[in-house]
């Protein structure tokens, strides 16, 4: 059997089903993995916002009135994106969220309003991907049910199900682990989601596989008995050992009959789950998608308009308070949001040109008729092909990498602040030490002043002040004249550090405001792109239409 196995890998007709399942689990793996990706992305937006605002409220630094006021674009109302249900007509992928229109010139007077205008369209941002982490989650109830369902239907080996199940349960289901509200799918219970759909499709891809592969066998068993046939006749063998071959040829002519009509159903169910579940499906994903990316160009676009506020001069001298420690544990916090907000972009992108890649390797291996059996080519091969190419074109040519880059830059300018911070810090730490010096020779000279001239007049004993002479002419005789001096020495230091932690805060701060604008700004404006370059991309293509059930 090993050596039947090694022969059939050669047979054109089993290469093909190998290709097709392996390209059905790569795509069933890419879908379980962006759904928890664009779940993610979403968090990480709206994390990105908290902890944006939390950062600025530890850094109340007011804006110039200098700064001119932005011309801002607002929608007219919230955006909620309806979850098109049969039979009402479903988006054209050239829908686009609710319109934005020209709003009064807005001016922010302080980082916090900054930062909070910047949040809140973080937040919008976030809304506006929920609808297709809805798309992509299914819950684990209607997994079971398909599951069931399944295994009545499709009859392959229990450990290709084994291994199917535990892959799903190895990870919560995602609503319980980023809180989904999946009340628009379970109100859709009748329907399919595109995960268990998928789900469906690997296991008639391994049934059709193994049918393929066991016709394969049994055409090979039935040339090599025809073989056997001619040389028994060659050689006039015993009638009895003829007709035992005879048989063997005729029941394995029926076995090549029978698996070539299971293909056949087989692949006629394909298909069938194919245009009727499938492709509806990804339309609708599509259709989602094209609705998220809109939006987020357009809130996007807002920010980038906000943060070009943080540019005006701003006095650091209102507020000469050093950083605490609550704004360096903000700016902790901010630069791990920025860091899962890299993540997850990169993974979201990821996953979706995964899942989009795979799906279209084998959507054209459906087109390829396995042996006699036409059926692969049936319904709408040409829209579909090409609708799904222009998916995987645009994700191929979205200048992801840029965007992925500007983030990472604004993690390192969130790091470079924490940096300034970290040496503010220890200037301050010194300050502090030199201050309690200060006042622990300050008091323990006023000490030795009482004893030593108590109860004689306390001539001499003040502090000497600060400036080029010490504002003060110490008696030659006075006792305490080097303390006194030590006194004034440690007070220059301290004044000195005082000085230079008044510097570093100036710094800090300057260091604050340049980064946030420039880093901001930059990311802001590579996400746009791709946003625009998603739109673009498949608004050049004529959607496929709803298929009818």
């Amino acid at each position: 059997m090993g050596c039947t196995a090694s022969k059939l890998d050669n047979v054109d007709s089993v290469r093909p089903c190998k290709e097709r399942r392996r390209l059905m689990e790569e795509a069933v793996y890419a879908c379980h993995h962006l759904a928890a990706a664009h779940a993610n992305y979403c968090c990480s937006l709206r994390l990105m916002g908290s902890a944006l605002s939390s950062f600025a409220a530890g850094e109340p630094l007011p804006v110039s009135d200098q700064t001119p006021a932005v011309l801002l674009r607002s929608p007219s109302s919230h955006p909620s994106y309806v979850h098109p249900v049969s039979p009402s007509p479903s988006p054209s992928l050239h829908s686009s969220p609710p319109p934005l229109h020209w709003a009064p010139a807005s001016s922010h007077k302080s980082l916090k309003e900054i930062a909070d205008a910047i949040k809140e369209n973080f937040d919008k941002a976030a809304a506006a991907g929920d609808q297709v982490s809805r798309m992509l989650e299914i819950g684990q109830a209607q997994f079971d049910r398909s599951f069931r369902q399944l295994k009545k239907t499709v009859y392959h080996s229990s450990s290709v199900f084994s291994n199917l199940s535990s892959r799903w349960t190895s990870k919560p289901p995602l609503a319980l682990k980023y809180g989904l509200d999946t009340a628009a799918v379970d109100e859709t219970r009748g329907s399919k989601s595109l995960c268990s759909t998928l789900y469906e499709l690997l296991a008639w891809e391994n049934k059709r596989c193994g049918e393929v592969m066991a016709r394969e066998v049994a055409k090979i068993e039935h040339d090599k008995k025809l073989l056997a046939l001619q040389s028994q006749e060659y050689k006039g063998g015993n009638e009895t050992k003829l007709d035992k071959t005879k048989a063997s040829i005729k029941r394995l002519h029926s076995l090549i009959i029978v698996n070539s009509q299971a293909v056949f159903t087989t692949s006629t169910s394909i298909i069938g789950l194919r245009d009727s579940d499938l492709v509806p499906q990804l339309v609708e994903l599509c259709h989602g998608f094209m609705y998220m990316w809109r939006s987020m160009r357009q809130y996007h676009e807002v920010q980038n308009h906000i943060v070009q506020q943080v540019s005006g001069p701003v006095n650091i001298s209102v507020n000469g308070d050093s950083t605490s420690e609550l704004r360096r544990r903000a700016t902790h916090d901010l630069e791990s949001a920025v860091s899962a907000w890299h993540s997850s972009f990169c993974r979201l992108i990821k996953f979706q040109r995964d899942f989009i890649r795979s799906l279209h390797g084998w959507f054209g291996l459906t087109l390829i008729p396995v042996s006699n059996d036409n059926v692969d080519g049936n319904g709408q091969p040409s829209t579909v092909s090409a609708f799904i190419n222009q998916w995987k074109l645009a994700l191929d040519q979205v200048p992801d990498t840029v965007a992925s880059e500007a983030i990472k830059s604004f993690i390192k300018a969130v790091h470079d602040i924490s940096v300034k911070q970290t040496e503010e810090h220890r200037i301050k730490k010194r300050t502090e030490t030199l201050s309690k010096e200060f006042k622990k020779k300050a008091s323990a000279l006023r000490n030795l002043g009482r004893k030593f001239y108590h109860p004689y007049p306390m001539v001499g004993t003040s502090v000497p002040a600060t400036g080029p002479d010490n504002g003060q002419v110490l008696g030659a005789q006075d006792p305490l004249a080097d303390k006194k001096s030590q006194l004034a020495a440690c007070r220059r230091r301290m004044e000195d550090e005082k000085l230079r932690l008044s510097k570093a805060a100036e710094v800090t701060r300057a260091v604050t405001l340049n980064n946030l604008r420039t880093g901001l700004s930059r990311v802001f404006e590579e996400l746009f792109r791709v946003c625009v370059s998603f739109i673009v991309a498949l608004d050049t293509f004529s959607p496929v239409p709803r298929l009818k059930k």
